[in-house]
């Protein structure tokens, strides 16, 4: 994933837990924030939203929780305000929606 999105003119720095999530965050601050899902989806929306508070990004930076097997293929959903659960068919998918985001 972290390669693709680089071949895709995305800057990407990837985290492997919550804490260097937050560490990284703090020090500098990303445009989205996506988070391979491996847990249940209520999980990571409490996670989002302590990466989001403890970093003190601002709202305006949207959360993708990517890969949520509950919503349909295709899917993209906002569940909570600017945090989105979305399973993606393809990564052309992916990519499209985090453009979207930014922009």
């Amino acid at each position: 994933m972290e390669k693709m999105l680089s071949n895709n003119s995305h800057c990407v720095v990837a985290s492997r837990n919550e804490e260097d999530a937050i560490s990284r965050a703090r020090t500098d601050p990303p445009d989205v924030v996506l988070m391979d899902l491996g847990r249940g989806l209520k999980e990571h929306l409490v996670i989002a939203q302590r990466i989001r508070h403890n970093a003190g990004l601002g709202a305006n930076v949207a959360i993708v929780l990517f890969g949520e097997q509950t919503i349909p293929e295709g899917a993209e959903v906002e569940v909570d305000r600017n945090i989105y659960a979305t399973r993606p068919d393809n990564f052309s998918q992916l990519r499209d929606f985090l453009q979207r985001l930014l922009h």
